[in-house]
């Protein structure tokens, strides 16, 4: 008889950005990887950053009988719950949903704006796939806080929005655009691309991450940097406000309501009051470890 399989459902761009992605790219991984277990992701497409040993755990349709369905896809509808229940249980993840009422389990990681009351536990956090793999890359390294700002702006944002953030940079600032294809560094007039495999070191040696609400920010924290928020709605803002207060966000508000100069001294005040201390990558990927590991474990609960 084969192995339990989990099945996880997830999507990517448009309303969902990458992070949905991201962190479910990390489970796969570990579920396939280290912990043993058979896993796929239910899509029609493959993410564009998946490795090969990932792509070949991506399927249409699940192969053999669910055991349990991931759902980290946020608003479901009843009948999308009972659609899948109707083959195996469900764990719903940042479900915002009336789907969510009739899960077998639902948990929150992030924020929940409907409940802010309801705390997401930190023990099964799941950090991106791009941001853990290029920690294990760097393996025993300690980074030191060499950059005084990294901004993220989405995996494909426009030039002009870059550009929008890049001006509210010190003249002087030693800082990375990390932007899918075309992230680069700057120090002074020099200008050096970067890859994919570079973001997990960005971060490390960033004093900020300048970004908009999702699990870069998380991220950051984790790599004793402080994460400011450039939001593309208010909804991502109030996701900001509500944030557990030890992440330290430094919230500005949305993009279309934001004024240049106040945001400029704010993003100067966030380095000059961030931490200088050097940033072991093993730490931070032994946590990140950790919390994938409790979380297979809660999986294996539900099978």
């Amino acid at each position: 008889m084969p192995d339990p399989l989990i099945a996880i459902l997830t999507g990517w761009d448009g309303p969902l950005g990458r992070g949905h992605v991201q962190r479910m790219a990390s489970l796969l991984d570990h579920l396939v990887g280290t912990a043993g277990m058979r896993a796929t992701l239910i899509a029609r497409a493959c993410p564009d950053f998946f490795p090969d040993r990932l792509r070949r755990h991506v399927r249409p349709e699940p192969e053999g009988r669910v055991s349990l369905f991931v759902r980290d896809m946020r608003d479901s509808s009843v009948d999308d719950i009972r659609r899948l229940q109707a083959s195996a249980p469900v764990l719903c993840v940042d479900d915002l949903g009336p789907g969510r009422e009739i899960a077998d389990r639902a948990i929150d990681l992030l924020p929940n704006p409907v409940q802010p009351a309801r705390r997401g536990d930190p023990g099964l956090f799941l950090h991106g796939y791009g941001f853990r793999s290029a920690l294990e890359k760097l393996g025993d390294a300690v980074v030191e806080k060499t950059l005084d700002y990294t901004l993220y702006a989405g995996a494909s944002p426009a030039d002009e929005y870059v550009d929008f953030l890049v001006s509210l940079l010190p003249a002087d600032a030693r800082f990375a655009v990390f932007r899918g294809a075309g992230s680069f560094m700057r120090d002074g007039t020099s200008t050096t691309a970067l890859g994919r495999d570079d973001y997990a070191g960005l971060i490390l040696a960033s004093r900020v991450l300048v970004s908009h609400f999702g699990i870069a920010l998380y991220e950051a924290r984790a790599a004793a940097c402080r994460p400011v928020a450039i939001n593309p709605s208010e909804y991502h803002s109030r996701l900001c406000d509500i944030a557990p207060a030890e992440l330290g966000i430094v919230n500005l508000g949305t993009r279309d309501a934001l004024a240049p100069a106040a945001a400029a001294a704010a993003i100067r005040g966030a380095a000059a009051g961030a931490p200088l201390t050097a940033v072991s990558a093993a730490a931070v990927c032994t946590a990140a470890r950790e919390n994938l590991d409790r979380f297979s474990g809660l999986l294996r609960t539900m099978i």
